[in-house]
């Protein structure tokens, strides 16, 4: 039999077992080319790309100003009820028992002048400044400011001011009942009651008023 070398045999290698395959051609190794180097790009923007968080309080603000505005309305709704429950109670009731109720409880008291102060920034007229600048015309009258809340009218004129309330809110402030203050008799020029003729018996509030006034006072409501 005849035989081939052994070194010819492995210098030619296997011959394939395919007769019709073809080595790749110049086009077909560009395009390959460019699918590794978009699969590339591909990867690296994947890796670069932002992964999603979960929304904090920071990252949500418009949800929090929501929420805290409705927080405010809501506790303006119950300031505003709070503070009719306590004009209703004034209204309905004689000055000695608001005064004793008021002393027992006097931080109702100063929510009630926070609602008062509140429904005053609406309007558009307060009477408490028309009766500062009466008095500011006489600065050497002797006035009685009867529920005179905070005492604004004392703290804004020169004269010669006895401020009286349910309760001292602060140190200007005389507290008292409305139909029994600390004053002796015809020793004041002019009376006040702004907003504050508030109970069942308010006519002992003017007659006691009319008490304390000189015989040519004036009372001012």
């Amino acid at each position: 039999p005849l035989r081939f070398p052994q070194k010819n045999r492995k210098k030619n290698g296997p011959k394939s077992s395919d007769p019709t395959s073809h080595p790749p051609t110049l086009e077909a190794k560009k395009k390959k080319k460019r699918k590794r180097k978009r699969k590339k790009d591909n990867d690296a923007c994947a890796s670069t790309r932002p992964q999603p968080t979960r929304p904090t309080p920071s990252t949500c603000p418009k949800k929090k100003i929501r929420g805290s505005a409705l927080q405010q309305r809501m506790r303006e709704r119950l300031q505003g009820a709070h503070f009719r429950w306590l004009n209703e109670k004034l209204y309905t009731c004689k000055g000695n028992e608001a005064f004793e109720y008021f002393q027992s409880n006097p931080s109702l008291f100063e929510k009630y002048h926070q609602g008062f102060a509140k429904q005053a920034e609406s309007w558009s007229f307060n009477p408490l400044d028309e009766m500062i600048s009466a008095v500011r015309k006489h600065p050497r009258w002797v006035v009685a400011d009867f529920g005179c809340g905070e005492a604004r009218l004392a703290a804004s004129v020169s004269n010669t001011v006895h401020s009286f309330d349910l309760v001292a809110g602060n140190p200007r402030v005389t507290p008292c009942d409305m139909a029994n203050v600390p004053l002796p008799s015809k020793s004041i020029d002019l009376a006040i009651f702004c907003l504050s003729l508030m109970g069942t018996n308010t006519s002992d509030f003017i007659k006691e008023a009319h008490r304390c006034l000189k015989s040519n006072g004036l009372l001012k409501i």
